[in-house]
């Protein structure tokens, strides 16, 4: 059990600084919350929402400057970014709750032409890469003791065991992970199929923390999305990741803002942080009030280390298996949600009420004493989100009013007789364009607090004379951030995090842990 940042991993500093100080970003070329130009689409803050003109990802983050120019190479490479937008509207990736890369901001755009004569065909293209790491800087251990048992476990490190040399949270020494997706796109609406898509992605994550994400190459994503009812009603199904569909823990709903965040309860509870079948539906309500759905197979709930994340890459390495292991079966979700978009005068708000029900077998962590491989059938939980921007700092342009200082909040909760981690509250300030040269930059601050199920907690601490493991019955730590936009298709992130118990279950030395992080998002 650990204490693990949202995303994991590496870039370098070194690189961070030269690309933010190389790179002038003027005010129009941000791609997120710049000001466009007369006449373009209006961009918003955390999300953008859903009109009948348009068939985007729905409840988007702010757009781009669509109508900038750009030129990659020379004067005739030109392209005006408002044919990227209908370029992405049509050909980019569907279905997130959040936005998707898009090719407004992207490294590669549309030079030469290569998306538009993609688009001729019927092809959209993207391509993203996710580069994180994190380290402690404290002088506290950087593995588990040599008086501790030699690991011989099979799966010992995904597993968090505690044995000699192991490592047992991210960042306890250098860690990094490396996460490349690619995704092609085919669109259906030339055949009659309303904003119709047929999504095909793979990727390719290289870790070394193999708890916190494995080494793996597979399907991330392989789905239909479509529209009804005049746009009214969405449909996506096949194999999805829908912990990008549903709940929306991005700070600032910025998928590049890679620290904060710690909640593993939807994942614990078997949300697929990897693909898995799926069917989800849409319900637009009105503009602003939103009702989602899916049912989709579990995550590997009991697989061999109790890890999901690992024993789902385990037992599904395609990414393509239908079934899991013995006991996993259906996950639903539901989620209520109100989401408005910044104008003058009336400030972005997003709020979500998520309610999730598993009917696989769980292990009863009520039963460890009496009966250490006991399971029940059925596990719940629910989740509460809100986001708030409480102070607008340009509202003079329906263009600009994304820019200024948010706050939110998250609550969740599962059965503590099955869910190991079974209460989260966050706490979060961030604030979106802070300066007028750089507007689409974040600085983030997050408190998260995790609370441990107490049959756990009493059980190990119980033992703990004999085995000298230990259970903190919480956790708290403080996150601090700065995400830049370093230029179209490229952000970088620095911070750093304090928490005071990096692993749940530790030994008596380990420590707190402050780690330095950092980031690079690149899109191609």
């Amino acid at each position: 059990m650990e204490t693990r940042q949202a995303w994991p991993c590496g870039s370098a500093a070194a690189l961070f600084v030269v690309l933010l100080l190389a790179c002038e970003q003027p005010a129009a070329a941000a791609a997120g919350y710049a000001e466009p130009e007369s006449g373009q689409a209006k961009p918003t803050s955390v999300a953008k929402k859903r009109t009948k003109t348009t068939a985007k990802n729905r409840l988007e983050m702010p757009a781009p400057a669509l109508a900038r120019k750009v030129a990659p190479n020379s004067d005739s490479d030109v392209v005006p970014q408002k044919s990227l937008a209908e370029l992405n509207e049509r050909y980019g990736v569907k279905g997130w709750n959040i936005p998707y890369p898009s090719y407004q901001d992207s490294l590669l755009q549309d030079a030469g032409g290569w998306r538009s004569a993609l688009a001729s065909v019927g092809l959209g293209f993207q391509a993203y890469n996710v580069a994180i790491f994190s380290n402690n800087m404290l002088n506290t251990p950087t593995q588990v003791p040599s008086t501790f048992p030699p690991c011989t476990a099979r799966y010992a490190q995904a597993s968090g065991t505690l044995c000699a040399g192991n490592q047992i949270y991210f960042g306890q020494r250098p860690s990094y992970i490396s996460t490349p997706i690619v995704s092609l796109t085919y669109d259906l609406s030339r055949w009659g199929v309303p904003d119709g898509q047929l999504i095909v992605s793979g990727q390719h994550s290289i870790s070394n923390d193999a708890a916190f994400m494995p080494n793996l190459l597979q399907v991330a994503e392989l789905a239909w999305y479509q529209t009804l009812f005049d746009k009214k009603v969405e449909v996506k199904f096949g194999y999805v990741d829908n912990s990008h569909e549903f709940i929306g823990t991005f700070v600032g709903s910025n998928f590049a803002s890679t620290f904060g965040p710690s909640a593993a309860i939807p994942i614990e509870l078997g949300l697929s942080i990897a693909p898995t079948p799926t069917f989800r539906t849409t319900w637009h309500v009105t503009d602003t009030i939103y009702v989602e759905s899916a049912v989709q197979r579990s995550l590997a709930i009991t697989g061999p280390t109790g890890n999901v994340v690992f024993d789902e890459a385990l037992t599904n390495p395609t990414g393509l298996n239908w079934n899991g292991p013995a006991g996993t079966r259906m996950l639903s979700i539901s989620e209520l949600g109100y989401k408005r978009e910044a104008s003058p005068g009336s400030p972005q708000t997003w709020a979500r009420l998520d309610v999730l029900y598993n009917n696989s077998s769980f292990r009863d962590l009520s039963k460890l004493t009496t009966d250490p491989n006991a399971t029940r059938d059925g596990n719940f939980g629910a989740t509460f989100l809100l986001d708030r921007q409480l102070w607008q700092q340009d509202p003079s342009s329906r263009f600009t009013a994304y820019r200024g200082i948010y706050g939110g909040i998250s609550v969740m909760y599962a059965s503590p007789e099955m869910t190991a981690i079974s209460q989260y509250y966050e706490g979060r300030a961030y604030w979106i364009g802070p300066f007028d040269s750089r507007p689409t930059d974040m600085i983030s601050v997050v408190y998260a607090r995790n609370v441990v199920s107490h049959y756990l907690a009493d059980v190990t601490n119980l033992l703990s004379s004999l085995t000298g493991v230990y259970a903190a019955r919480n956790s708290n730590s403080v996150t601090a951030s700065y995400t830049a936009h370093l230029r179209p298709g490229l952000w970088g992130t620095l911070g750093v995090s304090y928490t005071d118990h990096p692993s749940f279950a530790y030994f008596k030395t380990e420590g707190s842990s402050l780690s330095f992080l950092a980031s690079i998002v690149a899109n191609l």
